[in-house]
């Protein structure tokens, strides 16, 4: 999705962790990721 801006809440574990990983493996540009702890969210987005 070339245009478009995804919104992952709880990004740091679970379905939250596997969706944001999925939308980045179908080529979405822009994930923004959020979660309780904000070094397991810079994780998330790290990968």
């Amino acid at each position: 999705m070339e245009h478009s801006i995804a919104l992952v809440t709880g990004a740091t574990s679970g379905l939250g962790h596997a969706a944001a990983h999925a939308l980045a493996g179908e080529g979405w540009r822009e994930i923004i990721v959020t979660g309780r702890s904000l070094a397991r969210a810079k994780q998330t987005a790290a990968h």
